[in-house]
């Protein structure tokens, strides 16, 4: 989970502070494959963590509404998966 230290409301614009995320998007790592083809245990390491992150946002309301290749992040270390860009995303009310 990307953690967040910080928000800085300004007139024209939101910052948020998060972690930093050494790694790069699902997109440039499939890329980088051997003749762009992903083991099936790591396709499916990875999905796994998809699902789950998106299963736990629409626990607690939000859709994200933009998941693709680019706004998931792999780590470098541990290839742990974290989605990132929220900016289409909504929160829902209890009754929708």
């Amino acid at each position: 989970m990307i953690r967040l230290h910080d928000l800085i409301d300004t007139p024209k614009q939101i910052y948020l502070v998060t972690d930093y995320i050494k790694g790069t998007s699902l997109l440039t790592y499939s890329k980088a494959q051997t003749n762009r083809v992903m083991r099936l245990s790591v396709a499916r390491r990875i999905f796994k963590q998809v699902a789950e992150a998106v299963f736990y946002l629409h626990s607690i309301n939000i859709i994200h509404r933009d998941i693709k290749l680019d706004n998931i992040l792999v780590e470098n270390r541990n290839k742990a998966v974290k989605l990132i860009d929220f900016d289409f995303s909504v929160i829902l009310g209890e009754n929708q």
